[in-house]
């Protein structure tokens, strides 16, 4: 099968919360899911729920190991540090993953959602 990714991805899995683009400001819209592999140009998740393919989500991942410090972005040994990317991402595919009863999305990364402090 060809490879279509123009980026390498990381497998691992990572917690990570998503919803509508309007979950920036509500909170409350955001779900729980489970990211599997991460890469600059988009990941792999899965979640309860089927999504529209061409749907633009927003994103919150934890990546558990490293912080952002005065900007810059390093690997940590604090035991509970995680940075944090949130973003927007446009849904690609979706699959029925049967033996885990859950689905899997496939997402390509559209920007990052800079925060202040």
């Amino acid at each position: 099968m060809h490879e279509r990714r123009e980026c390498i991805r990381l497998a691992k899995d990572y917690l990570l919360q998503y919803g509508p683009v309007s979950a920036l400001l509500h909170h409350e819209d955001l779900r729980a899911g489970a990211a599997h592999n991460l890469g600059s140009g988009g990941l792999l998740f899965s979640a309860d729920e089927s999504l529209p393919v061409g749907a633009q989500l927003y994103l919150s991942i934890s990546i558990a190991g490293w912080s952002r410090e005065l900007g810059h972005v390093q690997k940590t040994d604090r035991a509970g540090q995680a940075l944090e990317l949130r973003t927007i991402a446009e849904v690609l595919r979706v699959d029925y993953d049967v033996s885990a009863q859950r689905f899997v999305i496939g997402a390509r990364f559209l920007g990052q959602v800079k925060t202040t402090g």
